[in-house]
């Protein structure tokens, strides 16, 4: 266990392909909660000192509960805090069991790579934890969790266990949604609905004017993907890219088990320029994909979702 103040790492895989460990690092997370007590994990994870190869990371979650429930269990149940840096938080976090068909999928030169996770350990001792020191590395607001994998790697059959262990305020990203009615002397009424996206990368984004329903967040890196609308899509999207650099960059789409079905953009870029591509996705069976903007030294992500 890696006791840190620094952003921990994001994945660790044990006993794979014959090494003690593997470290992976986030590109990019979304942690969603939901009030019915289920919750979702998706990630991008790229594997230490080796930028040309990760995963995709997508796990569900279900049986939410506070502390007070799942010490409540009618088995034996704990928390993790190898550290000993929690102190009394734990009896803050929520905790999670994960659901059957929780996935990574490898991009890059881990392409082809598929691995099925389940919920470790098999006991249930330990749930997934959310809150302030949960991701068992530091003390920042995060969360952790274990699993057992089984699957393909580099063309091989592996099994082993891995961690999670996310840093949550490093990159928050919401959304408002604000809907108008007006209503006439006879009842008819109309509505309209606006979504605004925020996100922050560790930087001070200047947000201007609302483009169709979506903040735009002037890029402060290499280059940012600022729209992907509509999304869910159906039969097509549009996406759209901000350069602050000067640079040559590839846009490609990707499955869940990391093969590229799409490639949007490839060619050089001028900083200061959007630039707007519109994606025909009638071929696409429903489901999410990933949306890759990168370069020779950086990359960026995008979860797009696929509905008939």
């Amino acid at each position: 266990t890696v006791c840190t103040g620094d952003d921990p790492w994001a994945m660790k895989l044990f006993d794979f392909l014959g090494q003690e460990f593997v470290l992976y690092s986030a590109i990019e997370a979304n942690w969603v909660e939901y009030p019915d007590g289920s919750a979702t994990l998706e990630a991008v994870v790229v594997r230490n000192g080796f930028p040309d190869r990760g995963y995709n990371v997508n796990v569900e979650f279900e049986a939410g509960m506070d502390f007070e429930g799942w010490d409540s269990q009618g088995f034996p149940t704990g928390y993790k805090d190898d550290c000993g840096i929690s102190g009394d938080n734990h009896l803050d976090w929520m905790y999670y069991i994960m659901s059957e068909g929780a996935t990574l999928t490898g991009w890059g030169a881990n392409e082809g790579s598929s691995l099925m996770l389940n919920h470790a350990p098999s006991s249930y001792y330990y749930g997934y934890q959310v809150g302030v020191a949960a991701n068992n590395v530091n003390v920042e607001y995060g969360s952790g969790g274990w699993f057992t994998f089984s699957g393909i790697a580099d063309g091989q059959e592996v099994e082993g266990s891995g961690d999670f262990a996310f840093d949550h305020d490093c990159c928050p990203r919401y959304s408002v949604e604000r809907t108008w009615t007006a209503t006439d002397c006879s009842g008819n009424g109309v509505s309209f609905t606006q979504v605004i996206d925020f996100a922050d990368l560790g930087i001070d984004p200047d947000v201007v004017d609302p483009v169709d329903g979506v903040a735009v967040v002037e890029a402060k890196g290499d280059f940012m993907i600022t729209k992907v609308s509509p999304n869910p899509a159906v039969d097509r999207t549009t996406i759209e890219f901000y350069a602050n650099t000067n640079n040559t960059v590839k846009m490609e789409v990707y499955d869940l088990s990391g093969r590229v079905v799409g490639t949007l953009f490839n060619g050089n870029i001028v900083k200061g320029e959007t630039y707007t591509t519109t994606y025909n996705t009638s071929s696409l069976e429903s489901g999410m994909y990933t949306i890759r903007l990168a370069s020779l030294n950086n990359a960026k992500h995008e979860k797009l979702s696929v509905a008939r």
